[in-house]
């Protein structure tokens, strides 16, 4: 198994729909997990992208002053320039270790999806198993109503079987008209 082909399991849709229907303790906790992993990476990212703009202004602010300083203006802009380059290696520094905790939890994150996945397939081949035991159980039933119906229709064959042969034997005996005389007064 490809762990690059797995889906985010806690943002695909598919497996939103299979959660909904079948959440129980386990399932539920190491969903959870994954999207505050999720969430804190997220963050990370976020913090990243700030740090990055306020690199590349202050990075823009030494190009200015240092133009100043060529220019002939050196007095203030020395010290101002070397408080951007503190900054700017306080930002690199920051980007740095953002970084790595980025890594460190896109790897949880892997894994974290990676274990919602096999309590998933747990769960599906539970539940699988689950209907397929009803499924049995049904077509048992099934099976016993068809024959006792097959039963039935043998036993209501019979008697109408034997309906007509008394029918026939009472025409036979007494003729058909008073046998017509009679179903009026039996039968009706």
């Amino acid at each position: 198994m490809d762990i690059k082909q797995i889906p985010v399991l806690s943002e695909d849709e598919l497996w939103l729909g299979f959660y909904k229907n079948h959440q129980n303790f386990a399932l539920r906790r190491k969903y959870q997990r994954l999207v505050r992993l999720l969430s804190h990476q997220k963050e990370i990212t976020e913090n990243i992208r700030k740090i990055k703009k306020d690199k590349r202004e202050s990075l823009n602010r030494v190009f200015m002053l240092s133009q100043k300083a060529y220019g002939g203006e050196d007095g203030e802009v020395s010290g101002e320039m070397e408080a951007e380059k503190n900054r700017i290696e306080a930002l690199n520094s920051q980007l740095f270790e953002l970084g790595a905790r980025r890594q460190r939890l896109k790897e949880e994150t892997v894994n974290a999806n990676l274990a919602l996945l096999k309590q998933t397939v747990r769960v599906a081949y539970n539940e699988i198993k689950k209907y397929e035991r009803q499924q049995q159980d049904i077509t048992g039933q099934i099976d016993a109503l068809k024959a006792s119906l097959n039963d039935m229709i043998d036993k209501k064959h019979s008697l109408e079987e034997e309906k007509s042969s008394l029918y026939r034997l009472v025409h036979a005996l007494i003729g058909k008209e008073e046998a017509d005389k009679l179903d009026k007064d039996y039968l009706e």
